[in-house]
C-alpha cells in the first residue's frame, strides 16, 4: 500500500522500543495525521557518515485509520493477508528477489549510483542509490493525473525534472539509470 510517510533519518543509536516511540511523535507531526495514531515502522540501512552515536533509517508510516481501510477491504473480499507492506519497499525487494537489481549491477557496476521514482496518487518519491546502500530520499506533491496529463514542454515535467536534478545531487556522480513505477511513458522518455 501507499505510505503516507517515506523518509530517511538520522537518530541516535537507541532499542526499538525507544525508536518506535520517538517516530511515532515525529510522523505526529505531520498534517497528514491530524487527529488519527501514526502506525510507523522503520529499518536500520547503518551509521550516519561521521557520526558514530548516529544511525540512518528508512522510516515509514501510515495512518491507522487508512489501514484499518486496507484490512476491511481484504477482510470483505475474504482474503488472508500475511503482511502489508509499503509499495516502494516492496517493489525494491521484488526485484532484488527476483535478480532485477543483480543484472543491473552486471551492467552498471556493484558500485554505480542508480535512482528510481515512485509515482503514487498524489505525489512521487525519488530514491537514489550507490549499489544496494539507500543514500537519497525525497518526495514531493504531484498527483497523477496532473503526471498524466503532462507533456514535453508544461509545467509539470519542468517541475518533475527540476526535483530529478535536486535528487540527484545527493550522489558523487549522477545515477547511470533511473527506474521508474507509475511513471507514464510520456515522462520516462523524458
Amino acid at each position: 500500500i501507499p505510505g503516507t510517510l517515506v523518509r530517511l533519518v538520522d537518530m541516535p543509536k537507541m532499542d526499538r522500543s525507544e525508536l518506535y516511540l520517538s517516530l511515532s511523535s515525529e510522523a505526529e507531526r505531520f498534517k497528514a495525521f491530524d487527529d488519527c495514531e501514526a502506525l510507523v515502522d522503520f529499518h536500520a540501512i547503518g551509521p550516519t557518515p561521521n557520526q558514530p552515536n548516529q544511525q540512518r533509517l528508512v522510516f515509514t508510516a501510515i495512518r491507522k485509520d487508512t489501514l484499518a481501510q486496507y484490512q476491511r477491504a481484504l477482510q470483505l473480499a475474504k482474503l488472508k493477508a500475511d503482511a502489508i507492506d509499503i509499495e516502494e519497499l516492496n517493489v525494491l525487494r521484488a526485484m532484488a528477489g527476483t535478480g532485477v537489481l543483480d543484472s543491473l549491477f552486471e551492467q552498471i557496476g556493484q558500485d554505480a549510483y542508480w535512482g528510481s521514482l515512485f509515482v503514487d496518487c498524489d505525489r512521487v518519491r525519488f530514491l537514489v542509490f550507490q549499489g544496494t546502500e539507500l543514500v537519497e530520499l525525497r518526495e514531493t506533491q504531484m498527483s497523477s493525473e496532473a503526471l498524466m496529463a503532462a507533456g514535453p514542454d508544461s509545467i509539470v515535467t519542468d517541475d518533475l525534472l527540476e526535483e530529478v536534478r535536486r535528487t540527484m545531487q545527493a550522489a558523487a556522480t549522477p545515477p547511470v539509470v533511473w527506474l521508474t513505477h507509475h511513471l507514464p511513458p510520456i515522462l520516462v522518455q523524458i
